[in-house]
């Protein structure tokens, strides 16, 4: 740094540290923008998919949870007590917790099946 000795010296330095703070002012403003834009839920979403494998395990937790639910209805129906409701969630909860254990599994096992039936008709 140039020491200041005249005030025409130091009326430019001055002039220079301003510039330098409105170039760092329209940074942080363009950083922030970017922030927001970057957490708002429906780009979240969108870059989450991008992230490898995450598909798959989207897939597995949505296979996992529409088993418990279907098992719940068909095993209990509309349960109407709160025993056979609570019984009713330990059963939704137990088959997506296996199933979403075992959905790399099960996904193979349907899709050989669905082949099966496309090939006999």
């Amino acid at each position: 740094m140039v020491p200041i000795s005249t005030s025409k010296d130091l009326q430019q330095r001055i002039a220079e540290l301003e510039q330098k703070k409105l170039l760092q002012e329209y940074e942080l403003k363009d950083q922030a923008q970017k922030t927001m834009e970057a957490l708002k839920p429906g780009n979240m979403i969108s870059h989450a998919f991008h992230q490898p494998g995450m598909k798959g395990k989207l897939v597995n937790a949505s296979l996992g949870l529409l088993t418990g639910y279907l098992s719940k209805r068909i095993f209990l129906g509309p349960a109407s007590g709160p025993v056979s409701k609570v019984a009713g969630d330990m059963l939704q909860w137990g088959m997506a917790a296996f199933t979403g254990s075992k959905a790399d599994m099960i996904k193979q096992k349907v899709g050989q099946f669905l082949r099966k039936a496309k090939f006999k008709n």
